[in-house]
């Protein structure tokens, strides 16, 4: 991060910033040295990777090389099993059920370096993960906030924050039974078009308005965007108005949302080009994504290799790798009458 990050230098901007990452990444050091557990690593790493506040810096798993990991188990007795659902809202501890159904946790106190509680696996419908197994692990941070590891379903582990309160997480992952919760904020407002699981819906909301919804504009989620315009493309085009619903939406990549384009498009748009860092090691990056990718079309291989060579040329600068340019749309649909 210190030799190729290009916001480097944008955070730590002073002698005062230079001591504060030092005195952190120490400290993260120190609380490292003995791990060894996957999902404890990745729960540094990413929270030290936190500390620049940068939402495009992330650590993602690679595909080609799965990590192996057993969950721990800590037994639960039936007696401490009853106890726990005699736990109050109040209590962080207690019986706690997935909002998916799925699971059955119980939320013990069970300090270790790493964490203050565990949430033990009572019932689950995935065969992957039995009774005693250690779902979550978190650390206390404040009276009510929480940080630490849920284990997803193929055991891979994610960082996590919640607030618990009267007997539910904040996000809605888990809650106890008959909770009294208020949906707190940021909590996604799911309407009769679309359930946890759908990207995209349409639906008219009258005969002169249309409406889309689209929860994020990840790569991942073009296909299933443009499915959604393209279905219904005739609405679109003759409806005076569109309303486009963008609640809790974190963005994502431009060919995403380009299948919206003509909809909304008004007069020619000005767009901003792209510098990069050019150090050797986000050369090489760049090249990795011509080798490891031999049916890339020809010409975005030559793209691609002309970015290389500005870099080489100018290693340890900012590079210019596309102009600032101007979009002309030859064919939209104004959706005014």
């Amino acid at each position: 991060m210190e030799r190729n990050y290009a916001g480097f230098a944008d955070k730590i901007v002073n002698a005062n910033k230079q001591t504060e990452y030092d005195a952190f990444s120490k400290e993260m050091q120190q609380k490292t040295k003995d791990v060894t557990q996957t999902g404890y690593c990745r729960f540094y790493i990413q929270n030290w990777l936190n500390y620049f506040n940068d939402k495009h810096v992330y650590l993602m798993p690679n595909p080609k090389k799965k990590a192996t990991f057993v969950p721990e188990t800590i037994m639960l007795s039936s007696e401490k099993i009853d106890e726990l659902r005699k736990k109050t809202q109040d209590d962080i501890e207690g019986i706690y059920f997935s909002s998916s159904k799925n699971y059955e946790i119980a939320l013990i106190k069970s300090p270790t370096n790493f964490r203050d509680y565990a949430g033990v696996i009572i019932n689950s419908q995935n065969k992957n993960w039995t009774a005693g197994m250690v779902k979550l692990e978190l650390k206390q941070t404040a009276e009510n906030n929480f940080e630490g590891i849920l284990y997803y379903a193929d055991y891979s582990p994610n960082f996590q924050k919640y607030e618990i309160k009267n007997g539910a997480f904040s996000n809605g992952d888990y809650l106890k039974e008959n909770a009294k919760t208020e949906k707190p904020q940021g909590f996604e407002p799911y309407n009769d078009i679309e359930t946890s699981n759908t990207v995209a819906a349409y639906r008219d909301v009258n005969d002169s308005t249309a409406y889309i919804r689209i929860k994020s504009f990840d790569d991942h989620f073009a296909k299933k965007i443009k499915s959604v315009v393209k279905a219904n493309e005739k609405k679109l085009k003759t409806k005076p108005y569109l309303i486009i619903d963008l609640r809790y939406n974190g963005g994502g990549s431009d060919f995403s949302y380009s299948p919206l384009m003509p909809y909304i498009y008004t007069q020619p748009i000005k767009k901003v080009g792209v510098d990069v860092y050019a150090t050797p090691d986000n050369a090489q990056a760049w090249q990795r994504v011509i080798d490891d990718n031999p049916k890339l079309p020809k010409s975005v291989r030559n793209d691609i290799s002309d970015i290389v060579a500005k870099m080489k040329e100018k290693p340890n600068q900012m590079v210019n790798i596309f102009e600032d340019h101007t979009d002309t749309l030859q064919t939209f649909y104004p959706t005014t009458k």
